[in-house]
């Protein structure tokens, strides 16, 4: 099978408290005990249905979420530049991933 792109969600976030969240639509979503020093340092906090972001600015954050078919590759030479990455799962019983700041109203919230 091939590696395709299925999906790809461009948004602009404001990361309040220097974190977002990608969380399954019905999951309680609860991080507040998840960020540990480790976490931090990793900028990756996880929790039953939902991933917690870190970032390095308190501000709106460029954010870029592609869904392939299978693991994509690592990118090459020359091409777009990763200073990190974290791997983690997530179970989406709900169909629905809500992609939002951690202090956005999630029903407010665009769902993927």
């Amino acid at each position: 099978m091939s590696n395709t792109v299925i999906n790809e969600i461009k948004l602009d976030i404001f990361a309040d408290y220097f974190q977002l969240y990608l969380k399954d639509e019905n999951a309680e979503g609860d991080l507040s005990k998840m960020w540990t020093q480790e976490a931090i340092e990793r900028l990756l906090a996880i929790t039953d249905g939902t991933i917690g972001v870190g970032t390095v600015r308190n501000m709106d954050v460029p954010v870029i979420i592609k869904i392939f078919t299978t693991e994509p590759p690592l990118l090459a030479d020359g091409e777009d530049v990763i200073a990190q990455i974290n791997e983690c799962d997530i179970e989406v019983s709900s169909g629905k991933i809500v992609i939002a700041g951690c202090t956005d109203l999630f029903a407010r919230c665009r769902k993927n």
